[in-house]
């Protein structure tokens, strides 16, 4: 009996040893989400802009994937994303891009601190995607801006497998898919990690105004904007009141929550206005000064400036009147006539500002009026200038009377293409065309000048391997394209062009450029404004 036993205690040990060297059935890798941050080595201050990728990896029959995002709202406050979120490399996009998708925005709530429910999913399929293993894929991106000192964990907020299911699916084009169990899936959190906070600090006050010389009863506009806020050492402290003083007798006139304030003075002078703001909560002083003077002018009684420009149509006559605008790198010259009782004063200095959309200040200049009592000074635009409102000032002194006149003009894209879209003939925004079907193009323009301008309209399309396909103008150099004078958000329809069949669609994507010239290049036209482009597909 005890030799039985031990010959069945060696043919188990082999039997186990036997299996033991068997191969092993592959344990299926478990989804991880993550994030991928832009960066989080502590160089991050505030107002800097923070990128967060959400990831994915090691994933099999993805049908959809759903996000709940927290962060640490005293530290960052996430900016609003598009619609579908710039997903060009979305997971579905690369893996799936011939198939339908649906896309549901979620809720961003940076009072508290979250990011909800927002999701993706194909649509109308069977069969989900996959990804290489190991290599990460993007499902989004979080646009965040950095409001505090400290560091933000940044965690998934309860989290969806990226592959459940949903269980009301009607509305998805086949509703008989089945649903999908919930596999495994790990999340990894991460941090936004700002500078080291600094010692507190008191709020800062700083303001502009539109012009330092101004006549009685004329309205002056003053701009608290680039104040700033208070620190207590652990998080920052608004401001909470503006208080202006508008005679130097440091009595405040006015108390206000606003960061903008208009004031108009009944007597000329030179007026100290004083500004102080309040930041409660600050561990220091809470509140700061800063004052700045303003000029009154008297009435002319008499006398006049009346300052224009070299634009054509509207050029500013008249007093405090606007000029047509100017594109950047333009000449402009600002003219002066000063007259005494209506007549022309030979030999007078006038004093000429120039400003630009923030306040401040491009250009001072003086010259002496001629026998016409006229004068003049030139700049040139910068080729990148600030964008906006500019105002030109000028003003003249004649036998103790003052007198000034201003000129405001804009500065920026005459004409400019806001934006291109694909659409059908019917101008219904579509995201893709087949080989022989006849593309639309819907542009929108603005016209910032006060003149109706002529240009020209191109449209080209090309394929992924940068081939042209086609092309599309609109206007020429007997006949331009009129855009009405001063509108915005004009809409524009172009085509048709083609969709060649030798079309390259592997991959399917397609972009789109849309140009405005004053002509055709080979015949002298330059830019109005820089190109918009807009991408989409292209298949069999």
């Amino acid at each position: 009996m005890k030799g039985k036993t031990l010959t069945f205690a060696l043919a188990l040990l082999l039997a186990l040893s036997t299996l033991a060297v068997l191969p092993r059935a592959k344990a299926s890798p478990t989804a991880e989400m993550y994030f991928n941050p832009s960066h989080n080595n502590g160089t991050l201050d505030i107002d800097d802009d923070f990128y967060v990728s959400v990831m994915i990896k090691n994933f099999a029959d993805l049908f959809v994937w759903q996000v709940e995002v927290t962060w640490d709202k005293n530290v960052l406050t996430m900016l609003p994303y598009t619609s579908p979120l710039s997903l060009a490399d979305d997971i579905f996009d690369v893996l799936a891009p011939a198939t339908m998708t649906m896309w549901n925005d979620g809720l961003i709530d940076n009072t508290n601190g979250i990011m909800n429910y927002v999701a993706y999913n194909l649509k109308g399929v069977t069969v989900g995607v996959t990804g290489t293993a190991g290599v990460g894929y993007k499902l989004m991106v979080l646009h965040f801006k950095v409001v505090g000192y400290g560091t933000s964990p940044i965690h998934f907020n309860k989290p969806i497998p990226p592959y459940a299911y949903p269980t009301q699916h009607t509305y998805y084009a086949n509703s008989t898919i089945p649903l999908r169990p919930n596999p495994d899936c790990t999340y990894t959190d991460g941090d936004a990690v700002t500078k080291a906070a600094p010692s507190p600090y008191g709020p800062e006050a700083k303001f502009i105004f539109w012009t330092d010389y101004s006549g009685v009863g004329e309205t002056v506009n003053f701009d608290a904007t680039t104040s700033k806020s208070g620190f207590n050492g652990s998080k920052m402290c608004p401001i909470e009141e503006y208080r202006w003083d508008w005679n130097g007798d440091l009595v405040w006139d006015n108390t206000t929550a606003a960061k903008t304030m208009t004031h108009a003075w009944l007597a000329a002078g030179d007026y100290n206005v004083t500004l102080e703001v309040y930041a409660p909560g600050t561990t220091v002083e809470e509140t700061d000064q800063t004052w700045k003077i303003v000029h009154i002018l008297p009435p002319a009684e008499g006398v006049q400036i009346d300052i224009t420009s070299n634009a054509d149509v509207f050029y500013g006559y008249g007093p405090d009147t606007w000029s047509n605008a100017f594109a950047p790198q333009a000449l402009i010259r600002i003219k002066a006539k000063v007259t005494y009782n209506g007549e022309g004063v030979e030999g007078k200095l006038v004093g000429f500002e120039v400003r630009d959309s923030t306040g401040a200040c491009v250009t001072y200049r003086v010259n002496v009026t001629d026998s016409n009592g006229e004068t003049y000074i030139e700049l040139r635009i910068p080729s990148m200038p600030a964008f906006g409102d500019y105002l030109a000032i000028g003003v003249v002194e004649v036998a103790g009377f003052f007198a000034s006149d201003t000129m405001p003009f804009y500065v920026g894209w005459i004409v400019e293409i806001e934006s291109v879209t694909p659409v059908d003939d019917g101008g219904l925004t579509v995201s893709e065309y087949h080989k022989g079907d006849d593309m639309y193009f819907d542009l929108i323009l603005n016209n910032h000048a006060l003149t109706t301008q002529y240009v020209v309209l191109t449209v080209v399309v090309y394929d992924a391997l940068g081939v042209p396909l086609g092309q599309y103008i609109i206007g020429n150099t007997t006949d331009p394209f009129p855009v009405d004078a001063g509108l915005s958000a004009i809409p524009v329809h172009i085509g048709p062009i083609e969709v060649p069949s030798w079309a390259f669609i592997s991959p399917p994507v397609a972009k789109v450029y849309a140009n405005s010239f004053t002509d055709l290049p080979m015949l002298g036209g330059v830019p109005t404004c820089p190109e918009e482009s807009a991408q989409f597909l292209i298949k069999a």
